[in-house]
């Protein structure tokens, strides 16, 4: 005897009718039929009075009844403590970026998200966009805020687009040789980048995706560039422009975060900017957790 099949018979002795006790169930008549007589004979007692497709309890079905609502309630009880149970139980959420962006994006985000989901633990790690994919699709995060390009295997969804500059520090000889004239649609004049052949350079370190850009752009303009030192994040390599160790490659959002007293000068790489495209990412895979899919989908209503 199951507890479903104490349902069946509650249902039925609730409706008097098995068509209507059937419907009730979204089950067929003759499948609630049988299974009642399938209980009668497992119980050697009869349930029900049948009368064409009426039915009416026997003082033995009054019994059965009786105690299978309270079989029912104990169930439906129990259901809720689990549910408040699962309510209760801490869940969490590992999620990898930059630190420039946890200040700059996911900050605002998570804010929004612990205000909701309060019991959800939050477990912030750092690292760049290539890392952060190799460790999504080795199951280490949840979610990365990472750059574009994704890898094969990774859903990207789109949050944040930022220009990439050439920084030049304030005093540098090509400051005189650069146009003074603003771009178009931004305060910031355009760089000729191969006027550059012969400059010093810092850069990220290898693997990092502005890094990647940095090389591309060069190339483009015809040359190897001569990279004097390499440092970890783009802050750092902003600082080290705005002291006057070289040239370097930096992302708006560095741009934004600079105090403007420590600015170097910015140029923009081509007429109407060079952009890049960060997003959230996951690995994608048909059954993600609750815990990824709240957050892009509060993800979406921040933006």
């Amino acid at each position: 005897m199951h507890l479903t099949t104490i349902r069946y018979v509650v249902t039925a002795a609730n409706f008097e009718n098995i068509t209507k006790a059937a419907q009730f169930l979204f089950i067929s008549q003759p499948a609630l039929s049988q299974a009642i007589r399938r209980l009668e004979k497992e119980l050697h007692v009869q349930l029900f009075v049948r009368e064409h497709d009426k039915v009416t309890l026997t003082p033995a079905g009054h019994v059965f009844v009786q105690e299978g609502v309270k079989l029912l309630e104990l169930e439906e009880a129990m259901l809720k403590k689990l549910e408040e149970f699962q309510q209760r139980r801490e869940r969490t959420l590992t999620i990898g970026s930059a630190p420039t962006y946890q200040r700059f994006y996911l900050s605002k985000v998570l804010s929004a998200y612990q205000a909701k989901y309060p019991r959800t633990k939050i477990i912030l790690k750092d690292g760049f966009s290539i890392g952060l994919y190799q460790e999504l699709l080795a199951g280490k995060l949840d979610i990365a805020l990472a750059a574009e390009p994704a890898p094969k295997g990774i859903f990207f969804m789109p949050v944040l687009r930022e220009e990439v500059f050439l920084a030049v520090p304030r005093e540098h000889s090509l400051v005189r040789v650069f146009s003074t004239e603003p771009d178009a649609d931004s305060p910031y004049p355009v760089a000729d980048l191969t006027l550059c052949r012969d400059a010093d350079f810092i850069a990220t370190s290898e693997g990092r995706a502005i890094r990647m850009i940095f090389m591309q752009e060069t190339q483009r303009a015809g040359f190897m560039p001569k990279i004097l030192t390499t440092c970890t994040g783009t802050e750092s390599l902003n600082t080290m422009v705005f002291h006057g160790f070289g040239l370097a490659m930096v992302p708006s959002t560095t741009v934004n975060l600079c105090p403007r007293d420590q600015r170097p000068r910015y140029y923009r790489l081509r007429h109407g900017g060079l952009f890049r495209t960060f997003g959230l990412a996951r690995k994608n895979i048909a059954f993600v957790k609750w815990e990824v899919e709240t957050f892009f989908a509060m993800a979406r209503v921040v933006q």
